[in-house]
């Protein structure tokens, strides 16, 4: 009973326009603030993600960063934080 109360309610979702395709669960770390990749889903207990935190430089800042950002505070940077630092340049 219980696996044919969960498809009638399923089935409902459905007919409302609840459930369809092309879209897909987005995981998420509240302790990190951030989203997970399916891969961290599966670590075992008491792993540990090494991570860093990496600034590029601005090439080129648009106008509206050139208002914000006085050429005298010295180069203008965007910072990124990654868990998975094997991937930076």
């Amino acid at each position: 009973e219980f696996e044919a109360a969960q498809i009638r309610v399923f089935g409902e979702m459905f007919q409302k326009g609840h459930i369809f395709r092309g879209r897909k669960p987005v995981h998420w770390s509240p302790s990190s603030r951030t989203a997970l990749a399916e891969a961290e889903l599966e670590y075992p207990e008491g792993h540990v993600s090494k991570s860093i935190y990496v600034a590029f430089p601005i090439q080129e800042p648009t106008d509206a960063l050139k208002e914000l950002h006085a050429a005298d505070d010295g180069p203008l940077r965007v910072a990124i934080w990654t868990t998975t630092p094997w991937t930076m340049p």
